[in-house]
């Protein structure tokens, strides 16, 4: 579809989109007919509001760098915390999706929302950077919030995907990773195709012994033949990740489901885990853009000209 764009390197497009395809995979748990087995009664699980990020500038490499909407000092403070901290709780609903993409409704390209990605940074530790593969995941845990059912059976269903993190590397030799979204993205569905707008894909907790990230995602089912849409979600996201071995990644997935009006319906969580296949290589160009380039005017924007790289050119 020539409206659609996903703004991750020409390199590493097939991993990139691997990755988005593998997020989608527990979103399609969600999707109508799909009952929880050995169902018991329960509560629901609490969940408070999220809120903004609190984000404090930090010295060094290890700096807090994700401020769409805030600024660095040159003289930035040591923080022995060392960490980036937000709230890592689900949201209770979400804002209604545009009524274009409601059930039932012929699907309109032009009804897509302009996608354009800011030059955001964030760092990340150096035991996370690297290429890792997955080849499954392991649902332990299921609330349907329509029901107010819960399912503890355990899952284990095929999931594979390559993914990268770590882009660049800046001159006291901290790692960073660019932030991709928003992007769209088409996807495959055999007689159904959908349409994935990844809205955020962001940190909301950084420490040196983990990484927690959230996601949310818009997708939309649509019929090839009659071009009518057959349902949206929007899901949402919060991954952990800790490093288990040298080599090895443990993520902790919890992944809560919302209908198109943003009422929530379900709430999964998942374990999975990632095998390095290689260390950290920086990433060099992106869409025919300068990623390293792109990297030296970030720092510059927050006065860090001391973590430019030596040969950027600076």
């Amino acid at each position: 579809m020539n409206g659609l764009r996903n703004y991750a390197p020409n390199s590493m497009l097939r991993i990139i989109r691997y990755f988005c395809l593998g997020l989608v995979i527990i979103p399609l748990l969600f999707l109508p007919g799909v009952d929880a087995k050995t169902p018991a009664k329960a509560s629901p699980p609490a969940v408070k509001k999220t809120k903004p990020a609190s984000m404090k500038p930090m010295s060094g490499a290890q700096m807090d760098t994700y401020v769409p909407s805030s600024q660095f000092s040159g003289n930035s403070q040591q923080s022995n915390s060392r960490m980036l901290q937000g709230s890592a709780e689900h949201s209770e609903s979400l804002p209604a999706e545009d009524s274009r993409f409601s059930a039932g409704a012929t699907f309109d390209a032009k009804a897509l929302p302009g996608i354009k990605s800011a030059n955001n940074w964030f760092w990340i530790p150096s035991w996370f950077a690297g290429e890792y593969k997955t080849d499954s995941i392991t649902r332990f845990y299921r609330y349907d919030y329509r029901s107010g059912q819960t399912d503890l059976k355990r899952n284990t269903s095929v999931l594979r995907r390559t993914e990268i993190w770590g882009w660049q590397q800046d001159r006291q030799g901290g790692i960073w990773q660019y932030d991709s979204a928003p992007y769209t993205e088409e996807v495959d569905r055999d007689t159904l195709r959908e349409i994935q707008i990844c809205k955020e894909r962001a940190p909301v907790k950084i420490t040196n012994d983990s990484v927690v990230l959230r996601f949310r995602i818009t997708s939309i089912f649509i019929n090839r033949k009659t071009e009518k849409i057959e349902w949206t979600i929007q899901s949402e996201f919060l991954q952990t990740y800790t490093q288990v071995s040298p080599t090895r990644l443990k993520v902790e997935v919890s992944a809560k489901s919302f209908d198109e009006n943003g009422k929530p319906k379900a709430l999964d969580k998942n374990t999975q885990y990632l095998d390095r296949i290689s260390g950290f290589q920086p990433v060099v160009g992106m869409n025919g853009r300068d990623v390293k380039a792109m990297f030296r005017d970030f720092l510059l924007a927050r006065n860090r000209a001391d973590l430019i790289p030596s040969d950027s050119g600076f």
